[in-house]
């Protein structure tokens, strides 16, 4: 964060883990922390403690934090929501990275260290420019070999878990796909073979999908009857951002995920969201239509059993549904009721958008239906999120062709 060490207040009191071990402080920060997007966004300053030891987590918040934003989580949503001046703002967890975290730590259960209780204390000792500490049991120039080995294992977490190279189909750099650079060649081979035979399981682009057959599944709103119809009121954008806009608009127009509409009853805004690579993605405000909408209770998966059952698995295939919920059709009825204003005019979508209450345990029941007889097995499957996992490396291939057949059979 470049913040040097002067700025850490002393600390005298450690820290203590679920397990008995202590940890020392390397001090005590304040910082400002923002949670939500704007509008809804709040600032508090919080402190924090500094430690070295290696982590899965950058930063941690505790509950005294989460109370000064008033902030309620869920830990089934990955989310927490708080007040601000200007409606209840939100906080998504990333999943993936949740994911990652976590099976890292269950790939290297050896790999955290500990730094055990010393029954002497610590005395700090300060030098121009540095803040070192210094314990009667070695000199504070020489390092142990638990604190080599320590900052060995720190710096293995700092790296991936393993290296991918791209395999591109036919020559073209736009379509390829990542395998891992530990395969012996032969099953590599086998591997890239076999992929190239299926490429056109894969979806490059919105055209190369057909969607999900209505006979197999659609998405209904189920408004409430006595719900009565809410128009949002036009927001205004600048220059720039309505050029975003269009351009989305067309693109979805082209491919036939929205059509224009005339004289909704339902209206809502458009909503632009930062992306993780600096541009934009366009999202609607269904608030107002989510609320009308009864919960769908249909359970999702827990995601730590989920990892759980990896566990001894020689190899796994990671999948990445390609606009996974715009393959679902929406219920002809209910198009009218998603619609949303923009400066070009009225659309409504024709397929099931991101933003709906329910969309996610439609999409989940789905893959549920689809892939019931692998989940579990050689299978597991997260809303959009496939992981084909082998016991035996040598039945991975296998295991692709069962899950591949199905997703061809899907449209």
């Amino acid at each position: 964060m470049g913040i040097g060490s002067s700025k850490l207040i002393p600390v005298n009191t450690p820290l203590t883990s679920f397990s008995g071990d202590i940890v020392e402080p390397l001090g005590e920060i304040s910082l400002p922390v923002s949670l939500g997007t704007y509008p809804q966004r709040a600032t508090k300053f919080i402190k924090f403690l500094v430690v070295d030891s290696p982590s899965a987590y950058n930063m941690i918040l505790g509950r005294p934090s989460l109370n000064m934003f008033r902030a309620v989580a869920s830990t089934y949503h990955l989310k927490i929501k708080f007040p601000t001046p200007d409606g209840v703002g939100e906080e998504i967890g990333d999943r993936r990275q949740a994911r990652e975290c976590y099976a890292n730590t269950l790939k290297n259960p050896g790999n955290t260290p500990r730094l055990k209780a010393e029954k002497q204390k610590r005395m700090p000792q300060t030098t121009p420019g540095k803040h070192q500490e210094q314990t009667p049991h070695r000199e504070s120039t020489t390092k142990s070999p638990e604190e080599k080995k320590r900052r060995k294992i720190e710096q293995e977490r700092m790296e991936a878990i393993e290296e991918v190279k791209m395999i591109e189909f036919f020559g073209d750099p736009s379509k390829a796909v990542k395998i891992g650079t530990s395969l012996d060649s032969s099953f590599e081979r086998n591997l890239t073979d076999f992929l190239r035979e299926h490429s056109d399981v894969f979806a490059w682009e919105a055209s190369d999908m057909q969607g999900v057959s209505p006979e197999i599944m659609v998405h209904k709103l189920n408004v409430h009857p006595e719900a009565r119809p809410v128009k949002q009121k036009k927001r205004a954008f600048g220059v720039d951002r309505n050029r975003i806009i269009k351009e989305e608009v067309e693109k979805l127009l082209k491919i036939n995920y929205i059509r224009p509409v005339q004289y909704p009853e339902w209206l809502a805004n458009v909503v632009l969201v930062p992306k993780n690579n600096g541009k934009w993605r366009m999202c609607i405000d269904f608030t107002d239509l989510n609320r009308a909408c009864p919960k769908d209770s249909f359970p999702l998966p827990r995601i730590d059993a989920m990892i759980d059952s990896t566990s001894g698995c020689e190899l796994m295939s990671f999948l990445d549904a390609f606009q996974g919920y715009n393959q679902i059709r929406l219920a002809p009825e209910d198009q009218e009721k998603t619609s949303f204003v923009t400066e070009q005019g009225t659309y409504c979508y024709t397929v099931m958008p991101f933003g709906l209450k329910n969309a996610g345990a439609t999409y989940q029941r789905l893959v549920n239906s689809m892939f019931q007889k692998q989940i579990g097995k050689n299978m597991e499957v997260y809303i959009d999120d496939m992981l084909v996992k082998s016991q035996k490396k040598e039945h991975h291939i296998n295991d692709l062709t069962e899950c591949f057949e199905i997703l061809k059979s899907l449209v």
